[in-house]
């Protein structure tokens, strides 16, 4: 479970966000949505150890995360792969840099594994550049899985890939939440992405900015909305609204 408690921060003394408070458990997913600008990225930064705060506590399974933690992943919007190592080499980084050597069983097993999770491996030996963007944006995604994390934080992952490439990794997405139990958070400026992978929705809005959630009933499952369903359909409606009102005040 990850949690945020009464949290603020912000750069060289201006603030970003404030008062910002939730909790997200196994196998659930906490989407913010807002505006560019808004404080979204800073917030993950501040969940994933990379940035101060101000005020208030992260924590994850009841830890206090105060630097980067070796269970909580960060996939950013550019899946920044370096274009000299393989697909394989790539998602096997973060590994190297905790010190697990490239030669040994655990290593190639963690890798393997990985690729396999986001239906890569038959592409390990290939360079980026022979990838699609959504087959690069999954090797992002393997990367950080091979850490293991148990919380997931996604910045707008897949704002650059066309609406199938988009529903098609919205939909493994939702399978790997699932499978490996993972608590995530995902900041986005998509409402029907938010509405299909939230377990719970908020907005974020205001300078500095603070999160207004807007469903106070139990929260659901990623994916548990079909896209061609008239509730789905409604409840972005809905969230639309909602948002248009959080955003004018």
């Amino acid at each position: 479970m990850l949690v945020f408690q009464t949290c603020a921060a912000g750069y060289d003394g201006v603030p970003v966000f404030r008062s910002v408070s939730f909790s997200v458990g196994e196998g659930h997913l906490y989407a913010i949505i807002g505006r560019s600008g808004c404080g979204k990225t800073t917030l993950l930064s501040c969940a994933a150890g990379l940035h101060a705060l101000y005020a208030g506590t992260v924590s994850r399974a009841g830890e206090v995360v105060h630097e980067p933690h070796p269970r909580i992943g960060l996939v950013p919007q550019d899946p920044g792969l370096f274009p000299w190592y393989t697909v394989a080499r790539n998602v096997g980084l973060g590994l190297e840099i905790a010190g697990l050597s490239r030669r040994s069983a655990g290593y190639r097993q963690r890798v393997e594994q990985a690729l396999q999770s986001v239906g890569l491996l038959h592409c390990a030996a290939r360079l980026p550049s022979k990838l699609s963007g959504g087959e690069r944006q999954r090797v992002s995604l393997a990367r950080t899985l091979a850490r293991n994390p148990d919380v997931l934080l996604l910045d707008e992952p897949f704002s650059a890939l066309d609406a199938l490439t988009r529903e098609a990794l919205q939909d493994d997405l939702v399978q790997l939440l699932s499978v490996r139990r993972i608590a995530a958070v995902l900041v986005t400026h998509s409402i029907e992405e938010a509405v299909f992978l939230g377990s719970r929705i908020a907005i974020m809005t205001g300078r500095p900015a603070t999160l207004h959630e807007l469903d106070s009933e139990p929260a659901g499952k990623p994916g548990r909305w079909s896209r061609t369903d008239r509730a789905y359909a409604e409840q972005c409606r809905r969230v639309r609204e909602l948002f248009a009102e959080a955003d004018h005040d």
